[in-house]
């Protein structure tokens, strides 16, 4: 069905929300629950879950099933780029940091044991910042754009793509595996703003133009009265940007105070437990 918009298709309860989406969203939570619970004594080197390995899981789950499952998903794909620009930035800046996070150790390791899967987040830093910055760039430009979203096969197949460049973007960022290459931190600052500078472009691109930039979007019918197209392209281009600025601006404080806390130890111990004042008698010197 073309995309055009003159014509709005139904807009039932399993179109809102997404059924398949929903099973597999519901699929890994049980998954998860059972290896850290009754199949955790298949894996070697179990450690403790701590609850904000489950928190950040579930929050990671929840927030891939409101980007991909929820109606944001369908304004988003007929009605309003901003909706649309919104999935795009939770499911690429929001959700593979929480699941990476929310894996205890043994997880991790038991994936990066998979031949396959350590192939692909051994890839060195720089050629995975470059290419999913490049991927995401080229698929926001119009003529790719509006032939991806006139297909469904396609905006699927995209969708996965980014998904799993996105994971391969954030691992040597934020895993804890010891036994993964890590750089140092400032390298990993380093790697962070220069993502921010890369997607900066595309951004830009959609937020400065003067004009619809997406065909996709024209002709379909106003959502909001106070959000007319032009607006909402431009609110698109604001909330990638705003989302990716939060994500790696989150993650870039926490690389600093590691790092921090890392070359100045005394410092970093002073600052959260101050040594409390001893009074020395008088005419003893010390």
């Amino acid at each position: 069905m073309s995309h055009g918009h003159h014509v709005v298709e139904s807009s039932g309860l399993f179109t809102m929300w997404n059924p398949w989406q929903l099973l597999l969203t519901l699929a890994l939570g049980f998954t998860y629950f059972y290896l850290i619970g009754p199949g955790r004594h298949r894996f070697e080197n179990v450690s403790p879950i701590k609850p904000r390995h489950i928190f950040l899981f579930i929050t990671g789950l929840v927030t891939y099933y409101m980007a991909a499952g929820s109606p944001m998903n369908y304004y988003g794909h007929h009605y309003l780029f901003s909706a649309h620009m919104l999935q795009q930035s939770l499911l690429y800046f929001v959700v593979p940091p929480l699941l990476i996070l929310g894996l205890p150790k043994y997880l991790l390791q038991a994936l990066f044991s998979i031949k396959f899967a350590r192939r692909m987040l051994e890839t060195h830093m720089l050629v995975t910042i470059f290419a999913f910055n490049f991927m995401f760039s080229m698929y926001h430009l119009p003529l790719i754009f509006n032939t991806v979203m006139e297909s469904e096969f396609l905006m699927a197949l995209s969708h996965m793509v980014l998904f799993i460049a996105a994971f391969q973007m954030w691992w040597p960022i934020i895993s804890p595996l010891p036994e993964v290459k890590h750089t140092t931190e400032l390298r990993k600052m380093a790697y962070i703003i220069s993502g921010a500078v890369l997607l900066t472009p595309a951004c830009a691109l959609i937020i400065f133009a003067d004009s619809i930039v997406y065909q996709t979007y024209v002709g379909a019918p106003e959502v909001f009265w106070w959000l007319p197209p032009m607006d909402d392209q431009q609110l698109g281009g604001v909330l990638m940007k705003l989302v990716q600025e939060l994500a790696f601006g989150s993650a870039l404080a926490f690389i600093f105070f590691r790092w921090f806390r890392k070359e100045n130890p005394k410092d970093s111990i002073d600052m959260y437990y101050p040594q409390p004042a001893v009074d020395t008698p008088q005419g003893v010197k010390e």
